[in-house]
């Protein structure tokens, strides 16, 4: 079978006891896939304590984002320092004020380094 290589992340959403894990695991034995253990609860939290349209301009607001990502599951999980995401690349994406953007290098371009 011929798989289509995807640039961005792909969500799994489903209750709890859905079959979730399940798929992800099916999903995970093919080659050419990688879905990480990590759940995305953080993106939620994150969303409501930053408000919809976050505002990264500051020093202060930047450095307690990352304070708040850092002790995520998620980051816990995959091993993400703040060393990680202090970079110009994540600042950038900060920069966006954009969760799409943020959620994207959290997502893909982070985790595939």
């Amino acid at each position: 079978m011929e798989l289509k290589l995807c640039k961005s992340p792909i969500f799994i959403i489903g209750l709890p006891r859905s079959g979730t894990k399940l798929f992800r695991e099916i999903l995970n034995n093919h080659d050419k896939i990688f879905i990480p253990k990590a759940e995305s609860l953080f993106i939620p939290f994150l969303v409501k304590k930053y408000g919809i349209f976050p505002d990264f301009e500051s020093v202060e607001n930047k450095s307690s984002f990352k304070k708040d990502l850092i002790k995520s599951v998620y980051c816990i999980n995959m091993s993400i320092s703040l060393d990680d995401l202090n970079n110009d690349n994540f600042d950038s994406a900060m920069d966006s004020n954009s969760w799409p953007h943020i959620f994207q290098y959290l997502l893909n371009d982070l985790v595939n380094k």
